[in-house]
Order: structure tokens, then C-alpha cells, then sequence
């Protein structure tokens, strides 16, 4: 077996330069786009997770009733349950800066209640002074106080005013202090603002409204028995939880939009293995009587198998290395487009800060590259393994046959498939059972890879037609050479 690797498997690769170049980078961009792709998905579940966690400070439980908010006079009810230590209420709203570099950046503004702020949420400053002036802060509306890192990005100082659309209409705020990015100004990749809650109310239209209210337990009670209690207290129309199944609620709420968009990844690293396949079996037939000379020479089955194999698993494992480092580049060009598009779908300010390849994902990749090429490899080296000395000398009938045959088999499974993507639309499944909808997905573009050769093969036939009565040689020998070469179009048209 070491023979045919280092003479056969290892000297084919080297005598065939090209094809093995444009293989082995087929896999790398399919493996960048997928990897990028995941880089990103993982990043913005950890900014989910860290908005949750940071805004919800020391809280234990949340208190919320939709985007409309709930009566303030819901804040005295909530503080009079036995076992609530600290009812703090807020105001939140989301703003866009007219200024900012990226289209329709937004700004996550919190009313707070200074005076009981301190109990749920921490913030410093390097003079460890939030504002210069608390009485201007609390007597002017537009007073406002945002973090180091959002002032910086835009060049604004103590003072510096502000004209932010809001659903409310466009407002002018003034910036009245500056945050450290510690604690709750962590959240939103440092795109968070805080007011007076009174402020807020007025500038955002909410007078008497509270949009959520954070509640720190007396110590030693039961969670779960407050939450009933509070629930009990509140009736029906309030949403009482805790902050982390918050953060699995909105992880939840994105995950359909992520596997989306890592769905189209894997779309890139299919044409990725389709090369490797389309590689594979083109090998395989130039290679027909080099195969029969080694079977008659005491070559066993498994070991012109294994031959083939580990040929593409190299190409695998090479275009996945190429791949990890193109895909972490990749994910630094992709992230802002794919964060913008979840802050609109979400109406959330979603940001990816921390990209980076971990050593786990860096060698799942690789293990990835190497195993999936081998697969997408194993059906034609199947059919080498198979080849006899006699038949690697006879014509090649038999297996323009055999072709015929597979070909039949590819349409058929193309054809089921479409027809079930079509009923799966038509009486919309995905109601019914939710995974059905990345289902219908994959066999859509799986139905359409396996169908589209039939169409191609008749679209050719007719071109033949018309090209023999135009007498154009040249075209005729083109698809003549297509259809001879059934498998490698059908590949193709697949990829």
C-alpha cells in the first residue's frame, strides 16, 4: 500500500499540477465561505448573550410586556411582592445616528432611574464621575451619556450634540458624560446610550410607560417561587423571565436567520466536493489502463480504493488549511453586512466584535476538507477498484452503459425531489414541522443539481439540430464531446 501511495497516488498529483491546483482551491473557497460563515454565527451568538448579561447587570428576573411597554403604575404593584429586594424600572428605545459610517447604524438608548440605577447596573468613568453636572443632566431632556468607544468612532466630546432619527421623530441630544466600556456599556459593542428615565419618556413619546422592569431578589428567596408570585400578581400580557432564558429566547428567535445564511456556506463547500468528484472521475477513466496493469500486476481492490481516496483526501486537507486562513480574511469582509442585516430584521443593534478561528474550529475544519473530499471521491474510486485487467482493454461501451444507466437514476432522484420541494411549498410543511423549511431548502438546490443535466442533454440535442443545418463543425464536435462524456458534463452542469 505505501508503494502505490508514494509511486501512484502521490506521482499522479505531480503530473497533473494544474487539476490539482484548481481542486484543491475549489475546496479552499468552498471551506472559507463555510468557515467564515461560522466565525460569524458563533460571534454574534457570544454579542447576544453579552448585551443580554451586561443590561441585565445583577437582575435575577426581568419584567417585560411587548414593544408597547406597560402603565408605570405596575412598578408599585411589582414592589410590594414579598421577596423583591429591588424593582428597577426602564425605558428602551433605538435611535440612528444621521452620522455614522455604516448605513443606518443604530443606538440602543435606556431610560434609567438614576437613584435606583446603582442597585441592578454598574458604570465608571476614569474620574469615576458619570456626569459633570447631575442637575442639567436631570433637568434637560436631551441629556445624554454614551460610552468612550461610541464617542470616539465619531469624534464627540462633552457637549457635542447629536441629531438622532427616532420613531418618534428626529431629536437633538446633547452629550452630557462619557462611559468606560465596563458593565452595561459593554452591551451593543459599546452603541449604548443612557438617559433620565423622565427624559426618555418625553423625548420617545412613552409618558407613564415602562418598557421592562429588572428585579434583584431579597437574598435567600426561592426564584422560581417569586416568579409565580409575580406572575400571580400581574396577570395575563406580561412576560416574566430570567436573563438567561432571555438570551436562549432572542438565540432562538436568530437561529432560523443563521442557518440560513450557513446553509449558503455549505452550498459553496457542495461545488467544493462536486470537483472533487468531477476530479476523481475523469482520473479515473484517463487512468483505466494504468489501473488494469496494477490489478494484473497483484494490486488488490481495497488498495487502488484506497489509492484514489487518499488522493483527494490530500487535496481535501490542503484546500482546508488554504481554506481556514481565507476564511478568517473572509469573515472580517463579510461580518458588517451580515450584522446589519440581523439589526434589521431584529430591530437590535447586533455586533460581532470578537472574530476569531479557535484551534477546535481550525482543525474541525481541516478534518472537514479532508473527510468530505474522501467521501465525495469513494463512488468513483469504487468503480476504478472494480475495473479488471480484461475490461480496463475492452472499449468502453460497457461503461458509456453504465452512464446511461446512472444518468436515468440522477434524473429520477432530481425529479422526486422537486416534486416534493414543490407539495413541501404548496401546503407549507414547514407549519407543521419547523426543520421541514432547511429541508425543502436542500432539496431544491439538490433537485435542481440532479434534474439540470437531463435539461442540458436536451437542449443539446436540439443545438444539434440546428447547428447541422447551419454546418458549423466546430459546435457539432463540442457537443458531440459533451455527450460522449456524460458523467463529467453531468458533474459539472451539477457544480
Amino acid at each position: 500500500m505505501k508503494n502505490l501511495i508514494r509511486y501512484v497516488a502521490l506521482r499522479h498529483l505531480q503530473l497533473r499540477p494544474a487539476r490539482t491546483i484548481l481542486t484543491t482551491l475549489g475546496v479552499a473557497f468552498g471551506i472559507a465561505l463555510y468557515l467564515a460563515i461560522s466565525i460569524i454565527n458563533r460571534s454574534t451568538q457570544e454579542s447576544f448573550r453579552e448585551n443580554v448579561e451586561s443590561v441585565s447587570g445583577k437582575s435575577q428576573i426581568t419584567i417585560s410586556a411587548g414593544p408597547t411597554g406597560f402603565d408605570e403604575s405596575k412598578l408599585e404593584t411589582i414592589q410590594k411582592v414579598e421577596g423583591v429586594g429591588h424593582a428597577v424600572p426602564m425605558v428602551e428605545a433605538r435611535a440612528f445616528f444621521h452620522g455614522a459610517t455604516e448605513k443606518d447604524e443604530s443606538l440602543y438608548i435606556i431610560g434609567v432611574d438614576l437613584l435606583q440605577e446603582s442597585a441592578v447596573r454598574t458604570y465608571k468613568t476614569t474620574d469615576d464621575k458619570i456626569i459633570d453636572d447631575p442637575l442639567i443632566f436631570l433637568n434637560q431632556p436631551d441629556s445624554l451619556v454614551v460610552t468612550k468607544k461610541f464617542a470616539a468612532e465619531r469624534g464627540l466630546t462633552i457637549d457635542s450634540k447629536m441629531d438622532l432619527a427616532t420613531t418618534n421623530g428626529s431629536k437633538v441630544f446633547t452629550v452630557r458624560g462619557l462611559l468606560e466600556p465596563e458593565g452595561a456599556a459593554r452591551a451593543y459593542g459599546g452603541s449604548l446610550a443612557i438617559m433620565d428615565i423622565d427624559g426618555a419618556r418625553a423625548i420617545f413619546g412613552k409618558v407613564g410607560k415602562i418598557d421592562r422592569i429588572d428585579i434583584v431578589p431579597s437574598e435567600g428567596v426561592d426564584l422560581t417561587r417569586l416568579e409565580e408570585k409575580l406572575r400571580e400578581k400581574l396577570g395575563g400580557g406580561f412576560t416574566v423571565e430570567r436573563p438567561e432564558e432571555q438570551s436562549a429566547a432572542t438565540e432562538k428567535m436568530v437561529a432560523s436567520y443563521q442557518m440560513m445564511i450557513a446553509f449558503f456556506g455549505s452550498l459553496a463547500l457542495l461545488v467544493g466536493l462536486f470537483l472533487v468528484f468531477n476530479s476523481v472521475s475523469i482520473s479515473v477513466a484517463e487512468r483505466k489502463r494504468e489501473i488494469g496493469i496494477l490489478r494484473a500486476l497483484g494490486a488488490s481492490r481495497n488498495g487502488i480504493l484506497g489509492v484514489f481516496v487518499l488522493e483527494s483526501a490530500m487535496m481535501g486537507l490542503l484546500g482546508a488549511f488554504i481554506g481556514s486562513g481565507l476564511g478568517r480574511i473572509l469573515a472580517d469582509f463579510m461580518v458588517k453586512q451580515v450584522t446589519y442585516s440581523l439589526s434589521a430584521q431584529f430591530h437590535t443593534n447586533v455586533q460581532a466584535n470578537h472574530l476569531e478561528l479557535t484551534l477546535s474550529q481550525f482543525l474541525t475544519t481541516l478534518a472537514l476538507g479532508a473527510v468530505t473530499s474522501a467521501i465525495a471521491a469513494f463512488l468513483p474510486a469504487l468503480r476504478a477498484s472494480r475495473i479488471t485487467p480484461l475490461e480496463a482493454m475492452k472499449s468502453s461501451g460497457l461503461e458509456s452503459n453504465r452512464q446511461e444507466r446512472g444518468g436515468q437514476r440522477g434524473v429520477i432522484f432530481g425529479a422526486t425531489l422537486l416534486v416534493f420541494v414543490y407539495f413541501s411549498m404548496r401546503f407549507q410543511w414547514n407549519r407543521i414541522f419547523a426543520p421541514i423549511e432547511q429541508i425543502t431548502q436542500g432539496a431544491s438546490v439538490l433537485g435542481a443539481a440532479f434534474f439540470g443535466p437531463a435539461l442540458v442533454f436536451l437542449m443539446i440535442r436540439g443545438l444539434r439540430k440546428v447547428t447541422r443545418l447551419g454546418k458549423i463543425p466546430i459546435f457539432r464536435l463540442a457537443q458531440e464531446n459533451l455527450i460522449r462524456s456524460r458523467r463529467r458534463t453531468a458533474t459539472n452542469v451539477m457544480a
